[in-house]
């Protein structure tokens, strides 16, 4: 079936352990030299040194710096000049000046390599549920899945409607038909049950479906004929003639007969169904055909079939 759409996006997980500690950068360059602090007082001066004994006169220095005038000392004999005396020692040192200015910040050192891994931190709190998510786009339809097990039967419906076989057959066959002939049927009726009946080849219709059989059957003799008609089962009229023949006797030469023969037939599939005269009588029979009024000039001649036979399947056996 179709993917579904996305779903919400779900809750905010719990913060991640801290990340090792990265290794320490290298030292960023020296900031630039402060401003000089301020000159210290002088020093008390030293005490006065003996004279010492006049040494060999030595090249001439470079001229040292002017010391302070000492006290006015007796008169000497004027001496020759003696060399320069070694410096004194150097004063206590003074106290620190103020401290200078800071110097500028120096550029910031490369990222140092990532240091060993620190100890996991406790878990901290869930945070709070993010705002769900926009609706996702619709996926593409995904293949079409297997066939699915058959589902169990469903429960009986209930019964249908009950559909009847039923057939009318016809002929306008007029005849002589002697003792003992079937009188052919030729046509058949276009609102018959399809596939429960054919006509043979020698007029008789046969049933395709077993079954317990309605059996009408209609014959209309010439004016003048006499006759025992009926409907046969295969051929055993002879033996059944108490329910399905009948008689008519007439020498008038303007009356017709019609016969009507109702029954029932316990029919076997391929068992057939004719009409037939009737052999131990011995009448050679003749059908009504086209009539019309003689006395009207503007008659016209009507015809009607001359035989009939309609079955109608009530039941099986």
């Amino acid at each position: 079936g179709p993917t579904g759409p996305i779903g919400p996006t779900g809750p905010t997980g719990l913060t991640g352990a801290d990340g090792a500690d990265g290794a320490t950068g290298p030292t960023g360059p020296t900031g630039s030299t402060g401003a000089d602090g301020a000159t210290g007082p002088t020093g008390a001066d030293g005490a006065t040194g003996p004279t010492g004994a006049d040494g060999a006169d030595g090249a001439t220095g470079p001229t040292g710096p002017t010391g302070p005038t000492g006290p006015t000392g007796v008169d000497g004999a004027d001496g020759a000049t003696g060399p320069t005396g070694a410096d004194g020692a150097t004063g206590p040192t003074g106290p620190t000046g103020p401290t200078g200015a800071d110097g500028a910040t120096g550029p910031t050192g490369a990222d140092g390599a990532d240091g060993i891994d620190g100890a996991t931190g406790p878990t901290g709190p869930t945070g709070p549920t993010g705002a769900d998510g926009a609706t996702g786009a619709t996926g593409p339809t995904g293949p079409t899945g297997p066939t699915g097990a058959d589902g169990a039967d469903g429960a009986t419906g209930p019964t249908g409607s009950v559909f009847i076989q039923q057939g009318t057959f016809f002929t306008f066959e007029t005849g002589p038909f002697g003792p003992g002939e079937i009188i052919p049927i030729t046509d058949e009726s276009s609102t018959n049950t399809p596939g429960a009946f054919a006509i043979t080849g020698d007029g008789r219709v046969s049933v395709v479906n077993a079954g317990i059989y309605l059996a009408d059957g209609r014959i209309q003799l010439a004016p003048g004929s006499s006759g025992v008609m009926g409907l046969q089962k295969n051929d055993e009229s002879v033996t059944t003639t108490y329910y399905t023949s009948g008689a008519y006797s007439s020498n008038a030469s303007d009356i017709s007969g019609v016969f009507v023969i109702n029954t029932i037939l316990i029919l076997d599939a391929g068992d057939t169904v004719s009409l037939i005269n009737f052999e131990d009588p011995q009448f050679t029979i003749e059908l009504l055909g086209a009539i019309y009024n003689s006395e009207s000039p503007i008659s016209i001649a009507i015809e009607s079939p001359t035989g009939t036979i309609r079955l109608v399947r009530l039941s099986d056996i």
